[in-house]
């Protein structure tokens, strides 16, 4: 899929080519705002100021398939965060701080349980609320007429809760994480199926599994 002049959220722009990421998806350098990368630009921890947030590259941006990661909470702080993790369209990167606020151009799973997608609160459900060490599933049914997209939440290998599907418009979407204008200290780790093994959730959830792919696709 060729990407014209996307516009990230500090004014970047794309070239149009196809791109594939050797040695897998990370978050990337290019769509952060108000935050920074380590680990090989797995993990993200917050800075300050308005609209902090990273995506993965749009060039890998999904409009069909099923597909599965997960992003480990490293360190959370606020348990009232106006963020979290989620799917956004390319079009939402320009925009992190409303992506955060209300889920404006995708779907935001926040640490007090509650799911935000597109202006819609669902929740919050206390038996999905997060905490530092917990780890987010995201399972994302991409179909030509919708997209529908499960959470997971993993507390401990062996304790998980799963919250039945949110809809999206059907589109292209990529894996997202957004701290609104947060001040504390709060950090991401996202598993992209560079190791498909360490993915726990079709370990504990292994119904849900048939058929997906395990991890973000490294090519669009």
């Amino acid at each position: 899929m060729a990407i014209v002049s996307i516009i990230g959220p500090n004014g970047q722009a794309t070239s149009s080519f196809k791109l594939v990421l050797v040695g897998g998806v990370t978050w990337t350098p290019t769509f952060k705002k108000g935050c920074d990368l380590i680990g090989g630009n797995l993990t993200v921890f917050n800075l300050t100021g308005p609209g902090q947030g990273v995506c993965v590259y749009p060039e890998v941006a999904q409009s069909s398939g099923l597909v599965y990661w997960e992003c480990t909470w490293t360190g959370l702080t606020n348990p009232t965060l106006q963020g979290g993790n989620g799917l956004c369209t390319i079009d939402a990167i320009a925009d992190y701080e409303t992506l955060a606020a209300n889920g404006t151009g995708g779907t935001i799973f926040r640490p007090d349980g509650s799911i935000w997608t597109n202006g819609v609160q669902v929740g919050p459900f206390s038996q999905l609320t997060q905490s530092e060490s917990d780890v987010v599933g995201i399972l994302a049914d991409l179909r030509a007429d919708i997209v529908a997209v499960k959470y997971f939440i993993v507390k401990g290998a062996n304790v998980g809760q799963e919250i039945q599907d949110i809809f999206l418009a059907p589109g292209s979407y990529i894996p997202c994480v957004v701290f609104g204008n947060d001040p504390l200290a709060e950090a991401v780790t996202g598993n992209f199926g560079a190791d498909v093994n360490s993915l726990l959730g079709p370990d504990l959830f292994p119904g849900q599994f048939e058929g997906v792919f395990l991890g973000w696709p490294n090519t669009a």
